[in-house]
């Protein structure tokens, strides 16, 4: 049977959307995959390093990771422009890499641990009170550490199993995902928001076929969303939960994204309308700010 060309280009288009996406935990409900990942601009050369993000005050936050400054910068939403810069004089920044809120306050990760070179990771606690201020330096008030009991293993070309990108906060606990750049996978890790430090072990593990880079929680709709990559595409994972936003109730789908290859995303975080916004940081492409648009049903 001779196949006219038109056609066979809608076959291949249409068996490379739909690999476009997968579920990486089964589960009894249909939730819709995550919508398209749309550019919204180029963030500030200051910020090529951006990993987390998080939304105050009508402003979204980001940071950069890996030896940055220790500071927050306040971007507006829609063209990314810093509208403020807010140093944290007590802090240093060793990994920042993602950062969570509650009600009270910010809860800054430098858990970043690419090679296990450090056996104890930290997590500021900021007053929300000090970033709406406007002052252009204040102090976190507490320190929380933790230790991994769990084994930690290495790829051959010694990256870590545990290396912890991403964090949200949820009732008095913080939920850490980690990073394992052995085999894609992702664990999670629960621990209080009181300072002090704490020995971990991990509560859940998935599949996610993918480095795991970001965490934001939407409790008024029960939704968890994940961001990361494989092989630089971006990827982003939603799902829904009962009591425990740790454990996957519904959905477990990811949606992976071929034409933003280059693109290594760092931080989300879900603005008070439930819109989500992604960072990436400058690789192969600028750093940028991203929206992602209506699920897919």
């Amino acid at each position: 049977m001779r196949v006219h060309p038109a056609s066979g280009i809608l076959i291949l288009l249409s068996g490379f959307i739909a690999s476009c996406s997968y579920r990486f935990y089964p589960s009894g409900c249909d939730e819709p995959l995550p919508g398209n990942l749309i550019p919204q601009c180029i963030m500030e050369p200051e910020l090529a390093e951006t990993s987390g993000l998080f939304y105050l005050d009508g402003l979204v936050w980001t940071f950069n990771d890996s030896g940055g400054e220790a500071a927050l910068y306040a971007m507006d939403q829609d063209n990314a422009r810093v509208i403020r810069k807010t140093i944290i004089s007590n802090a240093f920044n060793v990994d920042w890499e993602d950062v969570a809120m509650d009600g009270h306050h910010i809860y800054v990760a430098d858990v970043g641990n690419n090679f296990a070179a450090r056996d104890t990771l930290i997590i500021y606690r900021i007053p929300k009170s000090g970033l709406l201020s406007g002052d252009p330096s204040i102090n976190h008030d507490g320190i929380i550490s933790l230790t991994f009991e769990d084994e930690i293993t290495r790829s051959k070309t010694g990256y870590s199993s545990h290396d912890c990108e991403a964090v949200f906060a949820f009732g008095d606990s913080l939920y850490l995902f980690t990073k394992n750049w052995v085999d894609e996978t992702t664990s999670v890790y629960v621990i209080p928001v009181k300072p002090g430090h704490y020995q971990v072990k991990h509560r859940f593990l998935y599949e996610t076929r993918m480095l795991v880079t970001g965490a934001d929680i939407l409790p008024e709709k029960k939704m968890v969303v994940l961001v990361g990559y494989r092989n630089l595409f971006p990827v982003v994972i939603r799902y829904g939960y009962d009591d425990d936003p740790g454990r996957i109730d519904c959905g477990g789908k990811a949606r992976f994204y071929p034409f933003r290859g280059g693109s290594q995303v760092e931080g989300v975080c879900f603005n008070p309308a439930g819109e989500l916004y992604i960072s990436s940081e400058k690789r192969i492409h600028m750093q940028k700010l991203y929206k992602v648009g209506m699920p897919l049903h």
